[in-house]
């Protein structure tokens, strides 16, 4: 029995008569839990605003300072024979959430997303209220229409209007990515698809991403049996921009030792420094050779729903496929991610099987690949058939918040990047790394200025030391702040977003400056 005199049996699945009334029940026994785990934020933030961060709320980022032997003692997790009831499934949830990373309180800047906001909680208890898959039409009827429609809406934002313009979700932008390439190598050698990839027969394929970008442009290579030596590194400008130059010198070079030239990856913002690749200027080097042009925007594109940032994504209008994710930019709740194109009947193409037990389209609709507007099953356009309605959670926000407060939410990330690059570039011991283009914000504490190859070692070292001595103490003042390769060492790596406020800034730094000095003038016994 437990606390409610219920017995083992009934917790079992198919035991309850009311399925409502259980739901109704347990919601109830969460929902102050939750709603204390976001509260504890809330009292963190307001602590920050008002002058007193110092003393109060500090404990939303200490469990990532424990070990995971010790965070795998505490939440004590049992996999047992027998039901545990109510009472085993709340301390279990309570424990859960107090050994999390609180990412609702707005001193959490360590990675490139945020805490969600109210609108997402509900987007997520939705589906899974629902349950459903989004592979087949006939099983999700209303979030089908809704992702078709929310994927058309955003591609419009992008400038890709085209009749078979639209977008499909994906579990991550890592899976956006590999879709771009899977579906751009199918435009080059279609026969691929049924005989598999023969160097002999298509020739060795080359895509073409700059050093900044994600690894995920490696993997896509690796999985499309394109290999790594198929990915070619373009350099960067000072700014860590691709350089076009180098680019259309890459692939003249490609051509002339008989490889093929198929893909280039323009990033619009790159991980660490948040670049944006000059899109326009690639867009013409794509149409010279007759490549596909890929925009991951997975950091960067949300930048498109800001009148004052979008002329970033200049250029975006002219390419096959972008990647956006909404879950980074946009705190919508994660994952959330768009592969948008031009021409979705290329995504259909490239992904679609003779699946008649689960696709039934043909029997009645009769579309082909140039039907891909009138395709409501959206496993056809996408490699994975398990599909979650990903596409809600942007959506419900947009009607909630509107496209103007998805504008807020960028122009605030961006604006708290200025903000805080300023006092960086003000302050005695701070640095700045690289010139913010989106909004992360790279600097050294007290960075070791050195000429000669051994100096330059000691101080990529010291720097890296100081880096990761701050980082690691961060967390114990209700922070989190990572910290990334640069140029001499690892430095510093703020990430604004949508919900960070100045009075964040002001107490991150003054923070950083303590534990800083804590290392370089440690207190004499």
């Amino acid at each position: 029995m437990d606390s409610e005199g219920r017995s083992a049996s009934d917790a079992c699945p198919t035991s309850s008569s009311d399925i409502s009334v259980e739901l109704s029940s347990l919601l109830e026994l969460v929902k102050s839990s939750l709603l204390h785990h976001v509260a504890q934020a809330d009292a963190s933030n307001a602590a920050r605003r008002i002058g007193r961060g110092n003393g109060l709320a500090l404990t939303t980022q200490t469990p990532a300072l424990l070990p995971p032997d010790i965070v795998s003692q505490r939440v004590g997790l049992n996999l047992a024979e027998n039901p545990q009831g109510k009472d085993g499934l709340i301390q279990l949830v309570d424990r859960i959430l107090h050994f999390s990373v609180n990412t609702w309180d707005h001193g959490f800047m360590h990675k490139l997303y945020s805490g969600t906001n109210p609108v997402g909680v509900i987007s997520e208890l939705i589906l899974a209220t629902l349950n459903t898959n989004l592979h087949v039409y006939t099983v999700s009827p209303a979030l089908s229409v809704i992702e078709k429609q929310t994927g058309r809406t955003l591609a419009g934002l992008f400038g890709l209007r085209e009749t078979y313009s639209g977008g499909v979700t994906q579990p991550g932008g890592s899976a956006s990515n590999f879709n771009s390439v899977l579906i751009a190598r199918h435009r080059v050698s279609p026969s691929i698809k049924e005989r598999g990839v023969s160097e002999q027969q298509h020739g060795k394929l080359v895509l073409f991403t700059s050093i900044d970008s994600h690894y995920s442009l490696d993997k896509a290579a690796q999985m499309c049996g394109i290999g790594s030596e198929g990915v070619w590194k373009v350099p960067t400008d000072s700014e860590g921009r691709m350089s076009v130059p180098a680019l259309r010198q890459s692939v003249q070079k490609a051509i002339n030792q008989g490889k093929r030239p198929f893909y280039v990856n323009a990033t619009a913002g790159t991980t660490v420094r948040g670049a944006y690749d000059p899109i326009e200027e690639i867009a013409d080097v794509c149409q010279e050779f007759g490549l596909w042009l890929h925009v991951d925007g997975s950091l960067g594109g949300s930048a498109i729903f800001s009148r004052r940032q979008s002329w970033r994504l200049k250029g975006s209008e002219r390419a096959d496929s972008i990647t956006i994710n909404p879950h980074k930019m946009l705190s919508v709740p994660a994952t959330c991610s768009f592969l948008l194109g031009r021409d979705l009947r290329r995504f259909r193409s490239a992904n679609s099987i003779d699946a008649g037990y689960l696709f039934h389209e043909e029997d009645t609709l009769a579309p082909g690949p140039e039907d891909a507007d009138i395709t409501y099953d959206l496993a056809e356009f996408t490699p994975q058939c398990g599909r979650r309605g990903d596409a809600l959670k942007l959506a419900l926000g947009w009607v909630y918040y509107g496209r103007i407060g998805y504008e807020r939410y960028v122009d605030n990330a961006f604006d708290m990047t200025s903000y805080l690059a300023d006092m960086v570039k003000a302050h005695p011991r701070m640095e700045i790394a690289a010139v913010p283009q989106s909004v992360q914000v790279c600097f050294y504490y007290m960075p070791s200025s050195a000429t000669g190859e051994h100096e330059l070692a000691q101080a990529a070292k010291r720097n890296t030391e100081i880096s990761a001595f701050i980082s690691e103490r961060l967390p114990s003042r209700g922070l989190m702040v990572d910290y990334a390769p640069g140029p001499v060492g690892k430095f510093l790596r703020v990430v604004t977003n949508g919900h960070t406020q100045k009075e964040t800034m002001d107490y991150m730094m003054s923070a950083i400056d303590e534990i800083g000095l804590s290392l370089i003038m440690p207190e004499q016994p």
